[in-house]
């Protein structure tokens, strides 16, 4: 009896990644009983994905964001909001 390996792939490209690459969940439809798969993505897609939200200027949203999701909307001012990122409010002071 053979047993079956499953690896994560990239998103985007398709490379096959290690388990701990860095990964997010989207978000659902209504009619999920359960949150959608991970995707995750390999450091070269993780650097053009960084680089396009850079020049929106804002972060994505998603269910579970992942750690490069959530470094950038730090770097562009952003903090957690219940469905997603509000623009940090500067505190006069």
């Amino acid at each position: 009896m053979s047993e079956y390996y499953w690896r994560p792939r990239c998103a985007i490209c398709g490379r096959f990644v290690s388990y701990d690459a860095d990964c997010r969940v989207m978000w659902g439809s209504y009619g999920d009983s359960e949150p959608p798969d991970p995707d995750y993505y390999c450091q070269k897609c993780v650097e053009s994905e960084k680089e396009y939200y850079r020049k929106q200027g804002r972060p994505p949203s998603s269910y579970i964001p992942s750690n490069w999701e959530v470094g950038l909307a730090h770097e562009l001012g952003y903090e957690r909001a219940q469905y997603g990122w509000k623009k940090k409010e500067e505190r006069e002071g």
